[in-house]
């Protein structure tokens, strides 16, 4: 979410695209129609835009700005309440509670010198956070640019046929391989690379080594 959403942006006028980028609370709220229900939070600084490293809702990770898949303004959820947390390189936003509802589009703008409900970050992620972070993240091996691996209906590798991917977020459970006009279902299992050279499996996982494992965390959070 380092990018404005431009269809949004460019629908305001003055005013209300003066609050989007200086709010006059410690964030704003708009609500605009959607197909499926969808946050896309901001920070910004001064009118200037702040990078968006992760979005937590409810404690899970549903947003990372360094995976290879990251081609979207906002991110999926369910209808209903749901805690928000935005995390840029220096600070950790707790937005609270906050609802989405069904048919919308809920986008935040926070005011990052205005929002007091913040707690500082070191650059470099706690233990936690970045074990957090690597249980949901799916190295793909890229040689293969006519197979697809889905989960709830977004394309984790779209496009990167002969170069390896780094997907990101898998939930836990079932992920759908899409290749020769058919679906097979595998299990996401964390830490493991995945090889999708072998016609005659659906996946080939393989664990990550520990300098592997290390460097898919190496470029998080900068500014």
């Amino acid at each position: 979410m380092d990018r404005l959403d431009t269809t949004f942006f460019g629908r305001l006028d003055t005013i209300e695209r003066y609050r989007f980028m200086y709010p006059d609370t410690p964030y704003y709220k708009a609500r605009v129609p959607a197909s499926v229900p969808q946050i896309a939070p901001f920070v910004f600084s001064k009118g200037q835009q702040i990078p968006v490293h992760v979005v937590y809702v409810d404690n899970r990770p549903v947003y990372i700005s360094f995976v290879t898949n990251n081609n979207a303004f906002s991110s999926m959820v369910v209808p209903g309440r749901h805690q928000l947390w935005v995390r840029t390189a220096d600070y950790l936003y707790d937005l609270g509670i906050v609802e989405v509802r069904a048919g919308e589009k809920l986008i935040v703008s926070i005011d990052a010198d205005r929002f007091e409900n913040k707690a500082s970050c070191m650059r470099a992620l706690s233990d936690s956070e970045r074990e957090q972070l690597l249980s949901c993240l799916m190295p793909i091996d890229g040689k293969r640019a006519d197979r697809f691996v889905v989960q709830n209906d977004v394309v984790l590798n779209p496009g990167f046929g002969g170069r390896d991917v780094i997907a990101g977020p898998v939930s836990r459970g079932n992920v759908s391989l899409v290749c020769d006009n058919s679906v097979h279902e595998f299990e996401f299992l964390p830490d493991n690379k995945y090889d999708f050279t072998d016609t005659s499996r659906v996946a080939s996982p393989f664990p990550l080594i520990r300098s592997t494992r290390r460097s898919l965390i190496m470029c998080q959070c900068r500014a």
